[in-house]
């Protein structure tokens, strides 16, 4: 399904871009953030279907944007969805996307937008499944990680962070910080770009 495809179906509005210097944001990271691009659809959902994750805990999505994985996570049979998002204006037609996909679908679902910076979200002890797709510099993802330490340390527990076309400078910082004992590669249908899946366990699978 393309991605105009998908926003016509549903009723949602989810494929054009967003240009952060368009929006009211209060954050010291304003700065720091990237362009909204939506993900693909068809890869992450195949992703998400090929992996043995834990449906029933929260799948969160940082930098969430419009919600478009959100919807994604949702159609992947996960129950419990969180989005993060920094803008105000983003968070709002996230929501709008919630509840349009929701009629159309029909799907028993918890979804939440949460307005919060990433960098000092408070990381619940029940957050396992992670994904984020370049939505802000490496400062942030640091200070993700250096959170995300903290909440391991005080509830040990399994993670998995799911990278949408990972950068090199985004792995070489997640390597740094040694929260993850492995990690893998996904090219789902033969896509020009990949996921990479990293796992506090044996296998991130």
């Amino acid at each position: 399904m393309t991605l105009v495809g998908f926003d016509i179906r549903y009723g949602t509005d989810t494929a054009r871009w967003v240009e952060i210097d368009t929006l009211s944001v209060e954050s010291e990271h304003k700065k720091d953030a990237l362009t909204y691009i939506p993900t693909q659809i068809t890869p992450l959902r195949s992703v998400l279907r090929k992996m043995d994750l834990p449906k029933d805990g929260p799948f969160v999505d940082l930098g969430s944007g419009k919600g478009r994985v959100l919807l994604i996570a949702a159609q992947s049979g996960f129950q419990r969805i969180i989005g993060v998002e920094f803008s105000r204006e983003l968070c709002e037609i996230a929501r709008e996307n919630v509840k349009a996909f929701l009629r159309q679908t029909q799907i028993e679902v918890q979804i939440e937008v949460i307005e919060s910076d990433v960098a000092t979200w408070p990381i619940d002890y029940g957050y396992n499944v992670f994904f984020m797709f370049h939505p802000f510099k490496i400062n942030v993802l640091a200070r993700f990680l250096d959170n995300l330490h903290s909440s391991l340390t005080q509830f040990p527990r399994k993670i998995w962070l799911i990278l949408n076309n990972p950068t090199d400078e985004e792995d070489e910082v997640i390597g740094d910080f040694r929260l993850f004992g492995a990690s893998h590669e996904l090219k789902p249908g033969g896509a020009s770009y990949s996921f990479r899946v990293y796992h506090n366990g044996k296998t991130p699978l």
